[in-house]
């Protein structure tokens, strides 16, 4: 991890400029996934790089968009747990996952069932953890409202 000075901080990367929202300190993306025989499907997601997951999306996305009618094959993969407490999630892989113009394929996804904590909360799509990450230089840049993804060599 780096840290600037966010007054004279000016990126120099050659990677991906997405957009970010900040809800407090929390940065928040627009994002799309893909589910088979649908159009990419468009959210919110906060990026959480303590998270160890690729995309885990919230019980009301899950439901709103009837995910688990498209991704039959989801399957329990254990008990979790988070700053929460305990979490019910199924999982499978999804054929996409779009974060700007960058295009993940084949992530591992975590669709919640839970009806309490973060997980059920409305107002976001889930998250975005750092399995997605670990192939770029990530780069919050707050002062700016933007994150960088830069490939790495």
């Amino acid at each position: 991890m780096k840290l600037h000075d966010r007054d004279r901080y000016a990126h120099a990367g050659t990677g991906e400029r997405v957009p970010i929202a900040l809800g407090g300190s929390t940065p928040q993306a627009d994002a799309a996934i893909t589910v088979p025989g649908r159009a990419p499907i468009h959210g919110t997601f906060t990026i959480d790089t303590g998270c160890v997951c690729a995309v885990q999306m919230s019980s009301p996305f899950v439901d709103a968009n009837k995910l688990l009618d498209a991704v039959p094959e989801a399957k329990t993969a254990g008990i979790g747990a988070g700053a929460g407490g305990m979490t019910h999630d199924l999982t499978a892989e999804i054929p996409e996952l779009a974060l700007g113009k960058v295009v993940i394929t084949k992530p591992r996804a975590e669709f919640s069932r839970d009806t309490v904590g973060a997980s059920a909360d409305p107002e976001s799509a889930g998250l975005i953890g750092s399995l997605i990450f670990r192939d770029f230089v990530l780069v919050l840049d707050y002062r700016h409202k933007q994150l960088w993804l830069d490939p790495l060599r």
